[in-house]
């Protein structure tokens, strides 16, 4: 079910989103566009990626535009600024759900992706570089559904 809030046609932004990145974030927010609001209520951190894009945008148009910047944007600048660690840890943390949800057990008994997808789609250049930064992220390769990466 399309969010109505979604609706518009995504196209890509130079430099931000390719055509392939456009497209599944399309596909996402189609999925799960209804639950954001949801989500940013829960939990103050979810709107943190908005925040910042807000005053990337703002101060993008001033650039592009090349008007002077406000005085009074520094605030802004300086508060998105301080957010950037907590982002940053977001998003770590939702690559590494992420990664243990795509090496998970499907219904087949396979896991739900390879590592020649998962490097495919953090563009790596190997399946040896996504199982490294599964271990990096995760752990073990496929050890927490086996419980060997729990402390004895």
């Amino acid at each position: 079910m399309t969010n109505p809030q979604h609706a518009r046609p995504l196209r890509a932004v130079y430099g931000v989103l390719s055509d392939d990145q456009t497209t599944a974030l399309a596909r996402l927010l189609d999925r799960h566009g209804a639950t954001l609001d949801d989500e940013r209520r829960r939990r103050a951190t979810a709107s943190i990626p908005v925040a910042l894009q807000a005053v990337i945008t703002a101060q993008a148009r001033h650039i592009l535009q090349q008007e002077p910047v406000d005085r009074a944007d520094e605030s802004d600048v300086l508060d998105a600024l301080s957010l950037i660690r907590a982002a940053r840890v977001d998003i770590d943390q939702a690559e590494a759900a992420l990664l243990l949800a795509a090496r998970t057990e499907a219904a087949d008994g396979k896991p739900l992706l390879t590592f020649r997808r998962i490097a495919a789609a953090l563009d790596l250049e190997s399946e040896q570089a996504a199982q490294g930064r599964y271990l990096r992220r995760v752990g073990r390769p496929n050890a927490t559904a086996a419980r060997l990466d729990e402390p004895s």
